[in-house]
């Protein structure tokens, strides 16, 4: 077996074999997303080219598994996308591009993720057999516009983000989601026509802030919350309905989506009222460098 990094002119057929494989939950891997929309729009956020962040592996000229890697120095977590293989031989050939890919990640690196459909088995016993401890479970909700219900929401204000809140949003957002994947930092840097950060504002102070994007054809929430003295009371669903709204302005967009903690019952509820329905179930696996 050959393993090597892609060149430009295989970009194509390894987009080809991604899009192929994850539209089945036995070889899903999470952060991809389905659909050729989503997965391009996936590959165009990497941090990092993509001739950089994967391996190829061959037999005989045939594409048998890709692997791919991205990471944040920032809190140093990798994120590995795989391995998604497509050959008798799974286990063996997973196992020798896993451990080619930590060619690419670098020693700052102290954390590696992976994130795989809940009916991917073969990806579960991989992560059992490297060492890698379950980290959550995950639902992936979607709404499509047809289906977006009514909900009274608390008289709150929502407005948008403004640099003099960042002290307040950051200790909310640290609180909210500890170690998570964006730092409050990193979110505001990110804000412009394509993404949207709402505060839930009250006698000055921030309560709660709502963290969306649109995309080509849908909608994604990143980041929904609000601070614990307050939950219950309707400031969710107010950020919720203001996110929403935005996002569904532009006539293309038919969907939106989210990841929630699948055993997060509060917010499932909420999001049920809205008109959200499970997609499917995830399960995330870290592991500490040795």
């Amino acid at each position: 077996m050959n393993i090597s990094r892609p060149t430009l002119a295989q970009l194509e057929q390894m987009l080809e074999f991604i899009i192929h494989h994850n539209q089945d939950g036995e070889t899903h891997i999470g952060y991809y997303g389905k659909g050729e929309t989503e997965i391009r729009e996936t590959l165009a956020e990497f941090a990092h080219p993509l001739e950089e962040s994967f391996l190829l592996a061959w037999q005989d000229r045939e594409l048998v598994s890709v692997f791919g890697v991205d990471y944040d120095p920032e809190i140093g977590r990798a994120w590995l996308y795989g391995p998604q293989v497509a050959s008798p031989d799974w286990h063996a050939i997973a196992d020798e591009h896993y451990a080619a890919i930590q060619e690419l990640i670098p020693e700052s690196i102290h954390e590696q993720e992976l994130f795989f459909d809940f009916n991917n088995k073969r990806g579960q016993e991989f992560s059992a057999r490297h060492g890698f401890l379950v980290h959550s479970s995950d639902a992936v909700l979607f709404l499509e516009r047809d289906a977006l219900r009514p909900v009274p929401t608390a008289p709150v204000q929502v407005c948008d983000y403004n640099e003099i809140f960042f002290p307040d949003f950051e200790a909310l957002h640290q609180s909210i989601f500890p170690r998570t994947y964006y730092t409050a930092r990193q979110i505001v840097e990110k804000l412009d026509d394509k993404h949207r950060l709402l505060l839930a504002i009250e006698a000055g102070k921030v309560l709660g802030y709502h963290f969306c994007k649109r995309e080509s054809q849908s909608g994604y929430i990143d980041f929904i919350g609000t601070d614990s003295s307050v939950r219950g009371k309707g400031l969710g669903a107010a950020l919720l309905q203001a996110g929403i709204a935005w996002m569904f302005e532009p006539a293309q967009i038919r969907l939106i989506e989210l990841t929630v903690n699948a055993n997060n019952q509060a917010a499932l509820q909420l999001y049920q009222k809205f008109g959200f329905a499970t997609k499917h179930i995830l399960c995330g696996y870290r592991k500490r460098a040795a």
